[in-house]
């Protein structure tokens, strides 16, 4: 939902459908809702509305701000807005350290809030400041 272009979910994924054992494929889509991670289906219903609400993630440049082996960080940015996305897989937590900023136009003193903690932090020295980051994804957007 944060990547540049139309946006595309593969069947089940918003209810926790996985591959049938042993066969490498995707099982039938289960109809009867009871089968459903509803707090699954919940968070895909939050981030498609922030989708639709947020015109940065919908029509903003894009920019890549960090590639680690483990972590990547990219921007996206209109006149008005920024969005950040943090992502890491490793199994231990990246640390806490800034993240560069500055040659993605972003000046000092610009606020931003975290999506899915509502964490703020504030550009310093041409870098946010980010926490220990976990096995997942960080969503900094533009406070207004």
């Amino acid at each position: 939902m944060t990547f540049p272009g139309v946006p595309s979910i593969y069947y089940g994924d918003e209810i926790g459908l996985t591959d049938t054992p042993g066969l490498s494929q995707r099982a039938c889509m289960p109809w009867d809702e009871a089968d459903w991670n509803h707090d699954l289906l919940a968070f895909y219903k939050d981030v498609i509305k922030l989708r639709r609400e947020t015109a940065v993630l919908q029509n903003g440049g894009f920019q890549l701000l960090l590639l680690e082996a483990d972590t990547f960080a990219y921007q996206r940015e209109d006149a008005t807005s920024y969005a950040i996305v943090i992502a890491h897989r490793g199994e231990r937590p990246r640390p806490a350290a800034p993240l560069p900023v500055a040659n993605g136009g972003i000046a000092d003193g610009v606020r931003f809030v975290e999506f899915f903690t509502g964490q703020e932090a504030v550009v310093v020295n041409g870098a946010l400041p980010l926490p220990p980051v976990a096995q997942g994804v960080m969503l900094w957007l533009t406070a207004h």
